[in-house]
């Protein structure tokens, strides 16, 4: 089990919006479908963040990728956080393999202009081994997080995370 030991840094606060307005178009027709088609694309580009981030981070622990990357999928206080447990766990010497059995999947998105919600499912297999080859952790693990995003300098960054529930020995996505 590793990443339900990574990313689960405190909840940071997310608001704001731009309270565009179109100039004039017919509120009852096109103001609706714009606004329906930004949604959609939100809340899809949302998920693939999530989901970037998701294969990025085990990337930077399990192929020792850098972890400088992960700034264009996240931002502020709650990186700082991944990036510390990540120096953190680098230290140890201990290394991370990849467990069969590790997914994830976004169960919903809510979006609220330039913020977002997201609440997401980790299934974690990951081992952990000491520098000596020892299995320090194989268990597996299901994680519910609440994560948040804020649109940032032109596009959206995961800027909080939260735990709703943990199932240690499951595979299965905690129930909403």
């Amino acid at each position: 089990m590793l990443l339900g030991a990574i990313c689960t840094a405190a909840l940071v606060g997310c608001g704001g919006g731009d309270g565009g307005d179109d100039g004039g178009a017919d509120p009852t027709t096109t103001a609706p479908t714009t606004t329906q088609s930004q949604e959609a694309e939100d809340e899809e580009a949302l998920r693939q963040l999530a989901e970037d981030w998701f294969v990025s981070v085990r990337s930077v622990y399990i192929d020792r990728a850098n972890p400088d990357d992960l700034a264009a999928y996240a931002a502020g206080p709650y990186l700082e956080g991944v990036l510390d447990q990540i120096a953190e766990f680098e230290a140890t010497g201990n290394e991370a393999q990849p467990g069969d059995q590790t997914r994830h999947e976004v169960l919903s998105v809510e979006v609220d202009d330039a913020s977002a919600s997201l609440v997401e499912c980790v299934i974690d297999s990951d081992r952990v081994l000491s520098p000596d080859g020892d299995v320090i952790n194989d268990e597996v693990q299901a994680n519910l997080y609440e994560t948040e995003a804020r649109r940032l300098d032109g596009g959206w960054r995961l800027t909080g995370r939260s735990t709703l529930e943990e199932v240690d020995g499951s595979d299965q996505c905690p129930a909403q």
